[in-house]
């Protein structure tokens, strides 16, 4: 049986260059979305932390609650006053024991009731005063929030869509992952071009 004819050094030269310009790309793509998903997600939560203080604005500080959750003093007019001091999107959240009222600022301003399955993740959001991600569901998704305790073990939840950090990333990836592989493909000619020389 013929034996296989070997490749030439300078063919292997070629992709071995080649090789390795493509794990370079990789880990610069990789390390790109990464520094660009932290960088967002910190300013997202510095976000947070601003729209959280404004809910304590409204609600009063932590431990000052008077009222049940779902007095008249507490439902309409302590929710009312926050959501004038918030941005479109955002979404207040009140927990006590397994009763959970969500309700998310629409673009004109008005507060929206979340259905019982978009308002259940809230309660999962611990009252540490660190940012958490959940997912709502439906077309909600992500958000990142943070919880302040009041009296009687009542949380006030504050949340922000990740929608455009998550689009953001998306856009940045497929940037990359586009770049990366016309690179490689020019790479790739030009190793064949200097083979074929």
């Amino acid at each position: 049986r013929a034996a296989r004819p070997r490749w030439s050094l300078r063919r292997r030269l070629v992709l071995v260059v080649v090789g390795l310009l493509a794990a370079v790309a990789i880990v610069i793509g990789v390390v790109s979305v990464l520094v660009l998903q932290n960088s967002l997600m910190g300013r997202l939560d510095q976000q947070l932390g601003q729209a959280n203080g404004r809910s304590q604005n409204g609600f009063g500080p932590p431990g000052a609650l008077q009222g049940g959750l779902l007095s008249q003093d507490f439902s309409r007019e302590s929710l009312q006053l926050t959501f004038n001091r918030q941005a479109p999107d955002t979404v207040i959240g009140v927990v006590s024991g397994s009763t959970v009222v969500g309700l998310q600022k629409d673009q004109s301003g008005t507060p929206q009731p979340l259905s019982a399955a978009e308002s259940k993740p809230l309660a999962s959001v611990p009252s540490t005063g660190e940012a958490t991600t959940i997912d709502l569901g439906g077309s909600l998704g992500d958000f990142r929030a943070v919880a302040v305790e009041y009296n009687g073990g009542v949380r006030v939840v504050t949340a922000l869509p990740l929608a455009e950090v998550e689009s953001t990333v998306v856009q940045l990836a497929l940037y990359i992952a586009v770049i990366t592989a016309l690179g490689l493909l020019a790479a790739a000619f030009l190793g064949a071009w200097i083979v074929g020389a």
